[in-house]
Formats: C-alpha cells, structure tokens, sequence
C-alpha cells in the first residue's frame, strides 16, 4: 500500500471517531437510528461488489488505494467498523459502547504508526513498541472518560474504575497485536468491551 493510501486509511480510521463522540451527547435510539441504515448499506455494497465482477471492478478502481491486499476478496475494515459499532452502541453500557469505540479509532492507528515508524522488536508481523503505544493510547482514553464527569455533569454514569479501564485497554492491545482470523475492526471493541462489561460485574 502507498503511503498516500496509508494515509488515507487513517483519515478514515479517524472519521469513524463520529460515533463515540456523538454518543456522548446524543441518545442512543439516535445514534443506533443513524449508524445502523450506514452499516447495512456498507454491508450491501460490500456483498453485491464480491458478487458482481462489472462492480467489483468499479469499486477497486475508486478504493484500490485504500484497501489492504486481502479486503478485495472480503468486507472491507470500515464495513467491520461500522458493523461492530452498531454492535457495541446496542449490547454495552454507554460508558464501555464509547472507550471501546475509541480504543479502535486512536489506539489501532497509532500502534500501526509507532509500528511502522519506529518499530524494532517484532512479535510475528507486529512490534512490542507498536503495542505499547496502543496500550498507552487506550489507558489515556479510559482516563479521560472517567474524567468527564467533572466537566460534564450530565455524564455522571460514566465512572470506570481503574481496573475496568485496564482490563478493557490491555484486551484492545492483545487482539491488535494478535493475528486473529477476524478484522480487529470488529474484535478489538467488541471482545474488549465484553472483557469490560465482565470487569463491571466482579
């Protein structure tokens, strides 16, 4: 991949920031109302450019730059974002829906950069100093949300104890750093929000 592509992957990546942060002021209903009619129609388009060669081509001629190798034969990450975003707004309390949203959306890209750029001991394809990176991205994310009370009165539910917003940071970074069969666009907040939401109930 180029690194104008690179960059454009990132540009994404931090688009997809709408979603945590729009939940923090608006209502549920609203934003699953918003987010699902866009998940479904990335899903569609997605299924109907792998089944149809005419539009699959048309679409790697628009998106080649933007796609990794292996997403012009499956769903795109973006599709996976947008559905596990969906996925979490619905099934996780408020305050786990947004971290976990956010340690998708600032902790995968900075390990990819830190990686990338300054990389050196390599764990498979990944590097430790890549994961510490996300590691330390997502535990100043966790911070920050149990903060916002202090500033935002209306969010006085959003307390995470320290241990919760561990235990969901340190998830995120093993699924980043593991090479699971997945997208980790999907599993990174999906299984460290679960891993939250067990925290929770300890």
């Amino acid at each position: 991949m180029t690194l104008l592509g690179e960059i454009g992957r990132k540009l994404i990546h931090l688009s997809s920031l709408a979603i945590p942060i729009g939940y923090l002021f608006l209502p549920r209903d609203f934003v699953l109302r918003v987010i699902i009619p866009i998940a479904a129609g990335s899903l569609i388009l997605d299924l109907a450019r792998l089944r149809n060669r005419l539009l699959g081509k048309t679409f790697l001629k628009v998106s080649k730059p933007l796609l990794k190798k292996d997403e012009r034969a499956r769903l795109t990450g973006s599709t996976y974002l947008l559905l596990a975003s969906v996925v979490c707004v619905f099934f996780f309390p408020r305050p786990i829906a947004i971290a976990v949203l956010l340690f998708l959306a600032l902790g995968d890209p900075v390990a990819s950069f830190v990686g990338k750029r300054v990389g050196r001991t390599h764990i498979g394809k990944k590097t430790l100093e890549g994961s510490l990176a996300c590691l330390g991205t997502c535990l100043a994310v966790g911070f920050i949300i149990s903060l916002l009370p202090v500033f935002l009165p209306s969010l006085s539910n959003f307390h995470l104890r320290p241990e919760i917003i561990f235990t969901g940071a340190l998830t995120a970074t093993v699924v980043e750093l593991l090479p699971l069969p997945l997208d980790d666009n999907a599993l990174i907040p999906m299984l460290s929000g679960a891993a939250m939401q067990v925290a929770v109930l300890m």
